[in-house]
This record gives C-alpha cells, structure tokens and sequence, in this order.
C-alpha cells in the first residue's frame, strides 16, 4: 500500500512543474488538473495503512491552491453545470473525459464497475461512449401516457436514490433554499402517448385520459395528502409509493442528443475533475485538521451557488456546523451521482454501516470483506508467479 502511494505520488508531484497553466488543446492535462488530483490523492491516502501526518495538510494546501491560483470559477447556476453540448467547456470543468457523437471513435473508457451504499454508482464505459444516461432513469415508459423516447431516455433503471438520499440528504425542509434537489432530479413527465389508461399506480384515480404534452407523472418529494392527489389531473409518485421502477430520476447525465430512442452510446463528457469538489476537498481537509473556521467559507463558496435566488444566507452554514458529519453529507448533495460516494464511504471507514442502515437491498448482502474489490483476474494472471505473488483479495 505504501508503495503504491509513493508511486502516485511521486508521478504526480514530478510532473507538476512541467506541466502547464492551460492548454491550447482541450482535455490534456494541466497543471490545476494535477493538483486537484494530488489534493484528492492525499485525502485518500490520509486514511489509509499508508496515512503520513501532513496529508491532510498536503491536501488542503493543493486543493487551495486549485482555487486560488487558476482561473477556475463556480458557475453561478448549479443546473448549468451539466448543460450538454457547448456547456460542457465551462469555468468549473478541471479536468473532463470527453466524448464525441461520431460512434467510430466514441469508444470511451472505463470510469468505474461499483454501486455505493446510496444509490450511485460508478458506470463501466468502456466501448459505449458515456452511457450514464442508461442507469439513473425510472421505467417511466410502461406507464400511463407515456412511452420511450429520446428526451426522458433509455432507462436501465438500475440505480434508484435510498430513501436516506431523498429524505435527510435532501431534506424536504432545505429545498426552500436549496437548489440542488429539483436540479438533481426529474420530477415532472409530459404526455407523449396520448389515450385513455386504467394501469395507474396513483390509488387516487382509477382511469387517465392525456392529451400530446399534458402532465402524466408528477413527483412532488413529499407524501402529499390523498385529498390533493385526488384533485390532480394526473399521476403523483409521492415516496410510499416509490419502487424498483419508480423513483426521482437523476437527470445529470441525461443525453437526449441521441440519434434515437434506443441508442446505448452517448456523447456527454463525462466530469472527472470540477471546482465545487476542490472547494469541499479542502474543507474537509481543513476540517480534519481541527481547523473548522478556515473550512467555513470554501463549505459556503458551494453552498451559496446552490442557493435560490434572494436564499444565498440562508444557505450559509457557521463554524460549529462544519463537521465531518456534515461534509458527508454537503458531498452528496452536490456530487450526487457523480461516482464518488463508495470511495468516499470506504475512505470514512463506514461504508458497510451505512449500507446496512440506509440501503435495505443491499443491506443483507454486503459483508465485512467488500471494502476491497476484487482484483481483475486478468491483472493476476499477467504478473510473474500469478495468484503466488498477487493473491486476490480476501473473499473473493
């Protein structure tokens, strides 16, 4: 472990002098990008078998000086972040893997092949552009009014939010202030099959008729009353009526440029690095220091962009509230999905807790051992003496 840690290290801190500000070809790498990533490094590395005194130090000074030395920028919209197309170039992007709509070269890489303890997921691309777009999305195509098409996507329905996520994560009593649970998920579907339906799930109604464009499904985020279910004209997906197939779908990573309703691969970018992590890597670094006051603002930098317009200070968090409790969460409601949260809960040491408390599917499967994942057996197989030098990880 150790020495792999010195080998990542040493790659990154002797290519960092060489490397430069910006780059006149999109998506090389430059220097902003290697210090986020050596920030992001030794937060990791901290609470590891290989943790040195200075890491958190390392990583709050890196992480710093991402924001403070470049020309990075918080966008002022958090939704625009994620903005497909000409959006994607953006003043938060550090570092993206890009994708191109041209399928002979949009063959992609491999980000990660991992579910977490709270419905992300880390998405295996390799040879299918950035597929994300395939897993985060409820089977909203068997229901009433609706079927498959570009815009709500191809949904895989393989990654649905825990209900710790939706209701304490976002608490339904900060949304009035923050933005960040509407411009996470889907909440509203339009009619794009018209007809008369009785296969409803909303036990307020026995029968729909839609029109082209009428609101078929509507997720509000709280268990509204059955009385103002019944007034609406359409289907409410209130939480006790949540399911395998129905759920907020977390629309980040939607690609409705898609040639067609069934297309697999997609040409998003996919963003690896961006300053609202840096901003809460070195929070959390400071924070681990037992310095909470110097954390406070790069925790409020985050949270202020993620503000209504006129809730700014309401959305500003004090001294005594930034704690690691709540960076775990602060984490989760800005990078929901963005395939950090099992890395995040191994390196906390409660990835299994949490999964047992919070994530009732995976809940009885899950065992002591699955803070490692198992090695490729290809990558034993190729080193010398094999499984005798190598061994594959416990349990496996």
């Amino acid at each position: 472990m150790k020495d792999i840690y010195a080998a990542i290290v040493a790659d990154l801190e002797s290519a960092l002098p060489a490397l430069p500000v910006s780059q006149a070809d999109y998506g090389r790498v430059t220097k902003g990008a290697c210090e986020h990533f050596l920030a992001r490094v030794y937060l990791t590395k901290a609470t590891s078998e290989a943790a040195a005194a200075d890491d958190f130090s390392k990583a709050a000074t890196y992480a710093q000086n991402v924001i403070k030395n470049y020309s990075y920028k918080l966008l002022p919209d958090f939704a625009s972040v994620f903005a497909q197309g000409a959006g994607e170039i953006n003043d938060e992007v550090i570092f993206a893997t890009q994708y191109t709509s041209d399928p002979l070269t949009n063959i992609g890489g491999t980000v990660g092949t991992s579910t977490t303890g709270s419905g992300n997921g880390a998405i295996n691309q390799s040879g299918w552009g950035n597929n994300a777009h395939l897993y985060f999305g409820m089977e909203y195509d068997t229901q009433a009014g609706m079927q498959r098409d570009v815009f709500y996507g191809r949904p895989f329905k393989r990654y649905r939010p825990t209900d710790y996520m939706l209701s304490v994560v976002f608490k339904e009593s900060d949304r009035v202030n923050d933005s960040r649970y509407k411009k996470t998920f889907r909440d509203t579907w339009l009619c794009n099959k018209p007809g008369t339906y009785t296969n409803v799930f909303d036990n307020t109604k026995k029968s729909l008729t839609f029109a082209m464009g009428d609101t078929t499904i509507f997720i509000p985020g709280y268990e509204m009353s059955v009385e103002e279910r019944t007034k609406r004209k359409y289907q409410v997906l209130v939480p006790s009526l949540y399911a395998a197939n129905r759920f907020p779908t977390i629309i980040k990573f939607m690609d409705p440029l898609r040639p067609d309703r069934t297309y697999e691969q997609g040409s998003r970018d996919f963003l690896m690095f961006r300053l609202a992590e840096t901003h809460l890597i070195a929070a959390e670094a400071l924070i681990k220091q037992n310095k909470p006051a110097e954390a406070v603002p790069f925790i409020n930098a985050v949270r202020r962009r993620a503000a209504w317009p006129g809730k700014q200070a309401a959305m500003e968090i004090t001294e005594a509230q930034a704690t690691m409790d709540f960076i775990m969460e602060e984490r989760e409601r800005e990078l929901a999905a963005e395939m950090f949260r099992w890395f995040d809960l191994k390196r906390w040491g409660n990835l299994v807790q949490r999964v047992r408390t919070y994530n009732p599917d995976a809940a009885p499967n899950i065992k002591d051992f699955h803070v490692l994942r198992p090695i490729p057996q290809d990558q034993i197989d190729r080193t010398t003496d094999g499984k005798t030098s190598f061994p594959q990880n416990p349990g496996y």
